[in-house]
């Protein structure tokens, strides 16, 4: 499965398109993160997005985006990656995304 992403409000910066969303997560993590795309927020392109704290149990400290692939990565308390198909079901996380 993959994540859902709600649209809780639109804004246009510059030229820019921003989406305040949240992302909610399934029961099997995987190893490098949860893609979203711009077609999730409904843009086109990605330019950028500023991860929020999640909604945090057990060890899963926080989460951040990776751009080059396009993956919102979980990390615990120590800094580790979340483990593979770890089960973090219906937790989530504010985002902040810029795009066109």
């Amino acid at each position: 499965m993959a994540v859902s992403v709600t649209v809780n409000d639109r804004d246009v910066w510059g030229s820019h398109q921003v989406r305040w969303a949240t992302v909610t997560f399934d029961a099997s993590y995987p190893t490098g993160g949860e893609a979203v795309t711009a077609a999730d927020f409904n843009l086109s392109e990605i330019k950028n997005m500023i991860v929020g704290m999640p909604d945090v149990g057990d060890t899963m400290a926080g989460m951040y985006w990776v751009g080059s692939t396009s993956k919102i990565i979980a990390v615990e308390q120590d800094g580790a990656q979340v483990a593979n198909t770890h089960d973090i079901d219906g937790r989530t996380v504010e985002v902040l995304v810029i795009g066109k």
